[in-house]
């Protein structure tokens, strides 16, 4: 980042600690959180990776942290299940590509209540299998089969990946297959 993009990188104080440690101690991945919205140095935060476990550092996480330090949040797969604390807190996060990128996790979606009074879904390409499962999902999990997907579009685990404001009002207009962001990424 900081060879081709200019970009200094701050790691935080637990970066480097071993991803055992990290394991153990969701906490210190909340403080890490924390340290780098705090710190006046960070101006923005892309994730590494989402993970199987990210729903783990949630109840360490401190909204009034993220409501008094607003700065750029960027992530995507597991790190999605984050985005539900960032619109508690009346702050934008985006859904866009992790520095890594591991499998993502909609049960944790499900769970942070995402699905509730979702009004369309958006997905990237997806093999029989993996559509037979959201129709699954849909119908028996979550007990939405009125919800309208949108399909093939780059983004969740593809390259390129589109970069999405999350909690921005947006468009699905599914006679036409076309998706519009309707609002400014910003919010002030």
């Amino acid at each position: 980042m900081e060879e081709i993009w200019g970009i200094h990188a701050i790691p935080t104080p637990n970066a480097l600690a071993g991803s055992q440690f990290l394991y153990e101690h969701p906490e210190s991945r909340a403080e890490d959180f924390m340290w780098a919205r705090q710190n006046k140095e960070v101006n923005g935060i892309i994730c590494m990776m989402g993970g199987d476990d990210s729903y783990r550092v949630l109840p360490y996480i401190d909204l009034n942290v993220i409501k008094d330090n607003p700065k750029v949040f960027m992530g995507y797969s597991d790190i999605t299940s984050w985005m539900a604390v960032f619109a508690k807190a009346g702050i934008r996060a985006y859904y866009g590509p992790n520095l890594l990128t591991p499998i993502a996790q909609p049960v944790a979606l499900d769970a942070a209540g995402m699905f509730k009074h979702a009004a369309g879904i958006i997905v990237g390409q997806l093999s029989e299998e993996e559509e037979n499962m959201l129709v699954k999902f849909l119908k028996y999990e979550v007990r939405r089969e009125d919800i309208p997907v949108l399909s093939i579009v780059d983004f969740v685990h593809r390259t390129p990946m589109a970069v999405m404001p999350m909690g921005a009002m947006a468009e699905l207009d599914c006679s036409c297959v076309t998706f519009k962001i309707m609002e400014s990424g910003v919010v002030e």
